[in-house]
């Protein structure tokens, strides 16, 4: 006995794949430019939403790594810094539980394979107090960055050819100096960081590199459980109106406000791209 083809309202449900089974054998061509203008569209959607996410994740993550468990920070109001006994003093203010002194520096590194802008971020063993996760998932690379050497992202060694144990040239502040690769850091290590462009040392070796002795740009702070008005406010008088007394995730918030405008050109491209695809899916098919 012959099986009945279902009906909806005494319509074949065969019958429209068999039209589009006709279409498909006599408009084979329209078919394919539909399908690839769908695809072009979801890509190019794809594609800008990934790129934007990413720098963003980056970014956060390298602020998050630096602040760890710090809620304020002492920072310069220009690339000069202040002197490295601020931070000490910082260190004694009685409401002050962690602190660790900064240097960020502008930075040019070449290597065998090419050269890259980076930031020379320099920083003391305190900064393992505030937090602590980093210094468990540095191992055995935290040894390497205490030689005197410098520690650079899988992304920054990619692209500028070094390896751990071999000589890079940094340019800083008009001052070309070489330095020892102490360490290549991968996602297993930083995390997302491993994607900035950045190179980690310890303050004095970044303090020789940049040719800035004895000067920093930033302390980070932990108060004291209850503590944290009290301390921003005597870090507002240790100031004395030559540093800003911020947020320790300040800089993060700076670039979300930034990122705005391209959050939202992002979004408009990303309709766009949707559009264009549909366009050609819509016309091909047409």
């Amino acid at each position: 006995m012959r099986l009945r083809t279902p009906t909806v309202v005494g319509l074949d449900l065969s019958l429209p794949f068999s039209l589009y089974a006709w279409r498909l054998r006599t408009r084979a061509a329209q078919e394919l430019l539909a399908a690839i203008g769908i695809a072009v569209g979801v890509a190019l959607v794809f594609g800008v939403l990934v790129a934007n996410t990413s720098i963003g994740g980056s970014a956060s993550g390298l602020v998050h790594q630096l602040i760890g468990s710090a809620q304020l920070q002492l920072a310069s109001r220009s690339q000069d810094g202040f002197s490295e006994q601020v931070a000490r003093r910082v260190e004694a203010l009685p409401g002050v539980q962690a602190s660790s002194p900064l240097l960020q520096e502008d930075a040019v590194i070449a290597g065998s394979h090419g050269s890259e802008p980076i930031q020379i971020i320099g920083l003391t063993v305190h900064q393992f107090s505030l937090n602590p996760e980093a210094a468990r998932d540095l191992g055995s690379s935290a040894a390497n960055l205490l030689s005197d050497g410098i520690g650079l992202p899988s992304s920054v060694a990619n692209t500028t050819g070094a390896n751990a144990n071999t000589v890079v040239s940094l340019s800083a502040n008009g001052m070309l100096q070489r330095a020892q690769v102490g360490a290549v850091l991968g996602s297993q290590t930083i995390g997302a960081v491993a994607s900035s462009p950045i190179a980690i040392a310890l303050l004095g070796t970044a303090q020789r590199l940049t040719d800035e002795p004895g000067r920093i740009t930033s302390v980070l702070v932990q108060a004291k459980p209850g503590e944290q008005a009290q301390v921003a406010r005597e870090l507002r008088v240790l100031a004395a109106g030559r540093a800003d007394v911020t947020p320790a995730d300040n800089d993060l918030r700076l670039l979300e406000t930034a990122a705005k405008p391209n959050k939202q050109s992002t979004t408009l491209f990303a309709a766009i791209a949707g559009m264009v695809g549909f366009l050609l899916a819509l016309n091909a098919m047409l």
